[in-house]
Parts: C-alpha cells; sequence; structure tokens
C-alpha cells in the first residue's frame, strides 16, 4: 500500500519514531470503488477502528490535499491511534495552521493501512494524495462513479 514504509517525520515527534509499520508482502491491490456525490463529491469508504469495533465511513478524495488522511477529532480513538506531533499546513484560504497528527490504521485496499491522519474541526474525512501515491485514480463525474487501482 501507498502508506508503507514512509519515514516519520522527525521534527517535533513526540510519540514514536523510525519507519510506518510494513505492509503485508506480496498481496496484489484490489480495486476500490466508490461513487460521486451530487455535490460532485469523490467518496470511497475506508474503515476505523472506534471503541474496539470496525466501522466504515465515507471519505472525500481530495487532490488538493497532499497528506495522507485528515479526520475529524471525535474519530480519533486514543486505543488506536498514536499522537505523532503537529505540523504546519496551508489550508484553502492560503493561511498556514498547525494540525496535530497521529499514526493509525485505516482500512484500505482490504487490509489495515499505516497511515498519519490530521486532526481537524471539520466533519468530512478527506482522503489525501499520500495515500494514492501508488494508485490509479480515475474519476467518471457523467456516471458519478470512480475507481482506484
Amino acid at each position: 500500500g501507498p502508506a508503507c514504509n514512509a519515514r516519520i517525520p522527525q521534527k517535533k515527534n513526540r510519540g514514536f519514531q523510525g519507519r510506518v509499520p510494513r505492509c503485508p508482502q506480496g498481496k496484489k491491490s484490489q480495486v476500490i470503488t466508490g461513487k460521486v456525490s451530487h455535490h460532485n463529491e469523490p467518496l470511497v469508504k475506508i474503515g476505523l477502528k472506534l471503541h474496539g469495533r470496525i466501522r466504515q465511513f465515507s471519505a472525500v478524495i481530495d487532490t488538493g490535499f497532499n497528506g495522507y488522511l485528515a479526520l475529524p477529532k471525535e474519530l480519533i480513538d486514543p486505543h488506536h491511534w498514536k499522537l505523532g506531533g503537529s505540523e504546519k499546513y496551508e489550508v484553502a484560504t492560503g493561511k498556514l495552521e498547525v494540525f496535530d497528527f497521529y499514526l493509525g490504521h485505516i482500512q484500505w485496499d482490504k487490509r489495515w493501512t499505516p497511515v498519519y491522519a490530521l486532526t481537524t474541526y471539520a466533519k468530512d474525512i478527506l482522503v489525501g494524495t499520500k495515500i494514492l501515491s501508488n494508485f490509479i485514480l480515475t474519476i467518471d463525474f457523467i456516471r458519478k462513479k470512480l475507481k482506484i487501482h
């Protein structure tokens, strides 16, 4: 998966060091399918562990976000996500803002994949281009479908 073996940023690193755990070897990527909403947002399902249970959530594919994942703060379960530090990101207004980031796992491509997640006060989950970096994304706005392979 695309989040495998990524270097963990060393600046402002509070909780962990080294590499993100390796993804299972020898597994071929599955085709991930999604849809385009009536607001023209490309959506996919991801799995998160919350309070000991796996729950599926819709997430917006955001090609303008070059991180892994942005999650609403209330979806960070401290039993499954480890605080890594904080980073500055430029938001849509052009302003630089500081966000906490966590290391955790999401269900992506039919397997649990290690990722970094920024926490936000927004309600949407955003999938960034770092998760997509080893995939091909096809969005068909006419048919309201998307494929990631």
